[in-house]
């Protein structure tokens, strides 16, 4: 009879009730530390086959975002508000920087450097890599005697990280076949009173639901649904005359996050370590993905100048500064991690 009666839930004490309360008024400090992480965010998303969640879970913000957002819809009543307050910050920098970052790489690659835009993004994809091993210690993995070995006994883990990684290498290799992925508009603006907008909403859809996920770029998504150019070269390159198809783009992207979201909330609660593994499977994949994509750009590399071999190698160099960043961040998260996980232990 007990399981058929719906189970009441218990009061909150003081402390737990202190607690809630606490971090609903979080909106009210740190809101910097959230525009930061929009800035990182909206250059992530700008990325062909890099992915903001990486970006996100390497800065140890990634759950923090998704059960922020989960609240919102699951405690309406006292959440909405405050969480919405806290967000926004974080929204507002996010679509700030992926607009100026597409318009300065359309500028670059306009100007000829398209393959130091591709070299970039791909070395920022494999420094990333000991970063999310450090943050999330993938469970196909172990650690022993200081060196990074296959756990033998985890054969799920194993299965999903090859999945994820063939499922983005295999998406790699359709973009590569079909040309790669232009960085550059040939007729920057250019959108068309027959396009099709309902078609367009549902490519944000998609590449909203996927962003948040660590390993799959939404920008990829949308090149493969055919609606890159439209909205890269069109829409964004000049937003001041597509104001209400970028406002119905935006309402396509916060959909697709928001059933993201609802999913990944169940998910990181009863599989986080498969999830893991299989988003990892995806970040290894990205670095071979982003070489795949820019094709042709390196057509161009034979005829380089000695100046322009200057100019990668300093990109390259401050690619490298971003991931020490990253990694001292990932570092300052995972002894984080480890005192939270001690305390527990010693409360027990």
């Amino acid at each position: 009879m007990n399981k058929l009666t719906k189970k009441q839930k218990r009061p909150l004490s003081q402390e737990e009730l202190k607690l809630k309360n606490a971090n609903l008024d979080e909106y009210k400090k740190d809101y910097l530390t959230r525009m930061m992480f929009g800035v990182f965010m909206g250059i992530s998303d700008g990325i062909p086959g890099y992915s903001g969640g990486t970006t996100l879970t390497l800065l140890g913000f990634y759950e923090k975002l998704i059960f922020k957002i989960k609240e919102i819809f699951t405690d309406f009543k006292n959440a909405w508000w405050k969480n919405s307050l806290w967000l926004l910050p974080f929204v507002i920098f996010t679509l700030i920087t992926l607009l100026v970052f597409s318009l300065v790489t359309n500028w670059i690659a306009e100007a000829g450097f398209q393959y130091l835009l591709i070299l970039m993004f791909s070395f920022f994809t494999l420094f990333c890599i000991p970063s999310f091993i450090l943050v999330n210690k993938p469970n196909l993995i172990m650690i022993k005697n200081g060196s990074i070995v296959i756990a033998k006994k985890n054969n799920v883990g194993i299965i999903l990280f090859v999945i994820g990684f063939l499922i983005i290498l295999s998406i790699g290799l359709i973009i590569f076949f079909n040309g790669g992925i232009r960085l550059e508009g040939n007729q920057p603006g250019a959108i068309t009173p027959s396009i099709n907008w309902l078609f367009l909403f549902l490519s944000m859809v998609l590449a909203g639901f996927v962003t948040l996920i660590p390993g799959i770029s939404g920008s990829m998504t949308l090149f493969l649904t055919g609606a890159y150019d439209d909205i890269y070269f069109g829409a964004l390159n000049s937003p001041f005359s597509n104001i209400p198809l970028l406002i119905i783009l935006a309402i396509g992207v916060g959909i697709g996050i928001i059933v993201n979201v609802l999913i990944t909330s169940i998910i990181l609660k009863r599989w986080k370590e498969h999830y893991i593994s299989f988003s990892f499977g995806m970040i290894v994949a990205s670095f071979i993905t982003i070489l795949l994509v820019g094709r042709f750009y390196f057509e161009s590399i034979a005829t380089t100048s000695v100046a322009e071999v200057f100019l990668v190698i300093v990109s390259l160099l401050i690619i490298v500064i971003i991931n020490v960043f990253l990694f001292i961040v990932s570092l300052d998260k995972f002894k984080e991690k480890q005192m939270h996980n001690a305390k527990k232990f010693i409360n027990k």
